[in-house]
């Protein structure tokens, strides 16, 4: 089963700079990808990642960090788990107050305390004793975490060639738990990232449960403004080791085996990239069955544990050397006799009391998928995706992608581990082809503006025309607006004139009306004098007749008699001759009335049309009026 991998990207923070890729000893452990945002990415791989923390130091942007056990070591505490401590030897460099950090995790409630220098020196006992009993020509130490994870995952071969014993770390604490009987958890105070996946592998059975780094610890203790200066010192508590001590510092493995056994060939190497080469070469000088050195010291930190992945930032290597170079004489500066017995005694202690099998490591290899290799004619196929047409395109390894070479590159596009977009090449290339693509854009514009500026032109020159004639049409449609203007004037005149005619016709009718009823009442009046003037006649015939009667004394009435009748008979007459008249003049005052009713009718409906006529140039008017507005906006 492959384990997760404990080194994380902060994504948010990651620039895709691929300098990750680049310092990265194993191809494939980072892949490349764009983001939602369409931002380039760096993620872990975490079946290729063996843990050596390269990408965490070189990372400039803080892009990159860890996990550890830390903050869940120190809650344990804190609730009151029972808890004991093994500290690698690399402690006293990382905190010259270890003693004092010692007393603050007593001051918690930690247990015992060990160096596991005392387990470096099972180590060395059980590699001595191990490769003596079963005749062992050659092996390859293992207290690097990164190495054995780069073997177990890239290199099966060389699994059987691993030391088949546990580390200084878990040595103690088999030593803990099975010769002191110890029932605690145990936290590696520890100076490596990836110690962690050490601590998690099956064949490590658990023993240790925390993998508390330095680098978290001082940070815990920062934050937590812990001051532990004012805590007891405390030592450690295991029996005095030898060289064991000498494990963190480049060839310290080789030190303390030459101090036991000086006629092994011991071949001592360190630092990501040379770790890699070399068991290339070692696996080539096993094929061809060629003299192997008997033990392989190998770390993956070019420093030593002293300056592993999890240590105290800005640590001086020299200060380093030179301390742990004091201890070594310092143990060593008795007579060579006295501190090879020192040295005899602490292994007989061990033939006494431990056993080998106790120790013995297994090692399981993972199965991670491969890296395809492209065939030729994919290698080619790729390479045209990226523009690199020629040999000398595919050959500038210019590494900006990360790679060493344009081979690489394409073998990771291949594998899905990159894209072509990320090769600085093709960049460039599509730059080129997109500025001639806007290049020929810009001449098409520069083209069409052509056009639109003639377009302009022409369009300029209509404008002028049509300019001119929307001019005449607003200057003619003014000169209508002014003739409606007074048209509807000169209608409204003849309307009040009208008004005034009709006014006038039926003030006629009225004095008609008034004229008829006068003239009935004259005609009344004529009858009334006929009346009478009959009236008078029958008088004077009676007074005739009376003054016969009376003869010559009615004389004088007689003639007064024959004078009232020929008036009477005048009066009838012309009161006859008036009712002719009258009705003669009735007869024309009707036909008056009915001309004048027939005039008003008239009147009335001309004065209708002559309204409707003036409302309709009030409305042309007012639409050319708008026309009008309309052309000086148009113009």
């Amino acid at each position: 089963m492959i384990s997760k991998s404990f080194i994380k990207t902060i994504e948010e923070k990651c620039t895709g700079c691929n300098k990750c890729i680049r310092e990265c000893p194993v191809f494939g452990a980072n892949v490349s990808y764009i983001d939602k945002n369409n931002n380039k990415k760096v993620l872990i791989n975490e079946d290729r990642c063996i843990e050596c923390g390269k990408c965490i130091k070189i990372c400039e942007h803080g892009a990159r960090d860890f996990e550890d056990d830390t903050e869940r070591f120190f809650e344990d505490l804190k609730k009151g788990k029972s808890i004991s401590i093994i500290a690698a030897p690399s402690i006293r460099v990382n905190f010259p107050q270890y003693k004092r950090l010692f007393g603050y995790l007593k001051h918690l409630g930690a247990n015992i305390i060990y160096d596991v220098s005392f387990g470096a020196d099972i180590t060395t006992w059980a590699y001595l004793k191990y490769m003596k009993e079963k005749n062992v020509q050659s092996m390859i130490s293992q207290p690097c975490p990164v190495i054995v994870n780069y073997i177990v995952k890239f290199k099966h071969a060389l699994t059987k060639y691993l030391a088949p014993i546990q580390s200084p770390m878990i040595c103690s604490a088999i030593y803990l738990k099975k010769y002191k009987k110890i029932s605690d958890s145990i936290a590696f105070l520890s100076p490596c990232i990836s110690k962690i996946t050490e601590i998690r592998d099956k064949n490590t059975h658990s023993l240790v449960k925390y993998n508390v780094t330095y680098n978290k610890l001082n940070k815990y203790i920062t934050e937590n403004n812990i001051n532990i200066s004012q805590y007891n010192e405390i030592e450690f508590e295991n029996i005095p080791c030898s060289l064991g001590c000498l494990y963190s510092m480049p060839g310290g493995l080789k030190e303390t085996i030459k101090a036991r056994k000086n006629d092994l060939s011991i071949i001592q190497v360190e630092g990501e990239f040379k770790i890699k080469s070399y068991l290339e070469y070692y696996s080539k000088r096993i094929k061809s069955n060629s003299t192997l050195p008997n033990i392989i010291d190998i770390l993956n930190c070019p420093n030593g544990c002293n300056i592993g992945t999890a240590c105290m930032e800005d640590i001086d290597p020299y200060d380093i050397q030179y301390k742990f170079f004091n201890l070594k004489d310092k143990k060593s500066s008795e007579k060579s006799t006295l501190f090879k017995k020192r040295i005899h005694a602490i292994d007989n202690y061990f033939d006494k009391n431990l056993k080998l099998e106790d120790f013995i490591r297994k090692y399981t290899s993972q199965n991670i998928e491969n890296i395809n290799e492209p065939s030729p004619e994919k290698y080619n196929e790729i390479f045209n995706e990226m523009l690199k047409l020629t040999q000398e395109d595919r050959n500038l390894n210019c590494s900006a992608c990360g790679y060493n070479s344009c081979k690489e590159m394409a073998k990771s596009i291949y594998n899905n581990m990159n894209s072509k977009d990320n090769c600085i090449y093709y960049i460039k290339k599509e730059i080129d082809i997109e500025n001639n693509k806007l290049e020929e854009k810009n001449n098409e514009i520069q083209q069409t503006i052509n056009r639109i500026k003639k377009l302009n032109e022409e369009k300029e020159k209509h404008t002028k025309i049509l300019n001119n004639y929307m001019k005449q049409l607003t200057a003619s449609i003014n000169e209508i607006s002014k003739g409606n203007e007074e048209s509807s004037s000169a209608i409204q005149n003849i309307c009040e004139q009208l008004d005034s005619i009709v006014n006038t016709s039926n003030i006629l009718n009225n004095s008609v009306e008034k004229m008829k009823n006068e003239l009935k009442n004259f005609s009344n009046a004529s009858l009334e004098i006929v009346t009478i003037a009959d009236k008078t006649n029958l008088l004077s015939l009676n007074a005739s007749i009376e003054a016969a009667r009376a003869k010559e004394d009615g004389q004088g009435f007689s003639v007064v008699a024959n004078e009232i009748k020929k008036l009477a008979d005048q009066s009838k007459d012309t009161a006859n001759s008036t009712k002719k008249g009258e009705a003669i003049m009735i007869n024309l005052i009707n036909k008056i009335v009915e001309i004048s009713t027939d005039l008003s009718s008239k009147m009335n409906n001309i004065s209708g049309a002559i309204q409707t006529i003036s409302a309709s140039i009030e409305e042309i008017t007012a639409k050319g009026e708008e026309i009008v507005e309309s052309s000086n906006k148009l113009m």
